[in-house]
């Protein structure tokens, strides 16, 4: 039998997550076959195909059209085009987070069910994983409703089965995905997602900007008479490239710096695109 820790867990992060305590006992102890259960479809959750749609389903199928569902498609050129299936806005906000976060490789939306007594199958939002092969397990909720027993209940289940599991997961609230500037930032620098740029490209858009800082607007006019997609100026964001003003919405006028040792990265005032990402606070290495 796998022996529940305690809450020493090695992932010091989960006992500082503000949004939903560590329970202080498992809901139910897993078998060593379950725990590893878990980290096979997680495995199999990665090289998942699409399926006739274009869609990469989780294990519950997810369809516009659907009663009693807000579903959403998002496209993600980070999963090679493919629509991550979403049940309401604030998924859909959390799916263009993990597009724009550099420290995103791919991601899956209801990637894996987790073993439990529960009636109810323990299915978590997504599971994204990080350039160097770890992830993270995500749940998405509003604020509001962490108070309500049930649910609070269920997110504990997950948290417990996880945490067993050596699984690192965390609950991002509506709020937070919804949060201004960094929002609007996000859904605008996503629109470079689809952008690609080889090293003399890159080198040849930033050259301008080592001499003087440019707005956007010069930046997208510079990207033209190169023969590139004005996109591309978004692109350099995505990439970290580029510093920004992080506590305005991003504009044809916002002001942007080449990111290097001179820049200083980020203040209070600027950053990059890791300034108004949704902070994810750990990363779980996989078997």
């Amino acid at each position: 039998m796998y022996t529940f820790r305690h809450p020493s867990f090695p992932v010091a992060a989960l006992a500082s997550d503000p949004r939903l305590p560590l329970p202080t006992a498992p809901y139910q102890e897993l078998t060593e076959d379950q725990i590893q259960g878990i980290h096979n479809a997680i495995k199999k959750s990665r090289v998942s195909e699409p399926d006739s749609a274009g869609i990469l389903q989780g294990v519950r199928t997810i369809r516009k059209g659907k009663p009693n569902a807000k579903v959403r498609l998002y496209p993600s050129p980070k999963n090679d085009g493919y629509f991550i299936p979403c049940e309401g806005r604030p998924e859909s906000h959390m799916a263009r987070g993990l597009e724009i976060d550099p420290d995103c490789v791919a991601f899956r939306s209801q990637p894996f069910s987790i073993p439990s007594s529960s009636p109810q199958p323990l299915v978590p939002d997504f599971i994204a994983w990080h350039p160097n092969g770890t992830f993270t397990v995500i749940d998405v909720k509003p604020a509001g409703k962490l108070l309500d027993p049930r649910v609070h209940e269920r997110l504990q289940r997950k948290r417990s089965a996880l945490r067993q599991a050596d699984i690192y997961h965390v609950v991002v609230t509506a709020e937070e995905l919804r949060a201004e500037p960094a929002s609007r930032i996000r859904k605008a620098l996503s629109k470079g997602a689809r952008i690609q740029l080889d090293r003399n490209q890159r080198h040849e858009l930033l050259e301008p900007l080592h001499k003087r800082p440019m707005t956007v607007a010069e930046m997208k006019a510079h990207a033209m008479r190169l023969g590139l997609d004005p996109m591309a100026v978004e692109k350099l964001a995505l990439l970290c490239d580029i510093t920004f003003p992080i506590n305005r919405t991003w504009s044809e006028f916002s002001s942007l710096e080449v990111n290097d040792a001179t820049t200083q990265g980020s203040s209070a005032e600027r950053g990059t695109v890791r300034a108004v990402r949704i902070a994810l606070r750990g990363r779980q290495s996989s078997p």
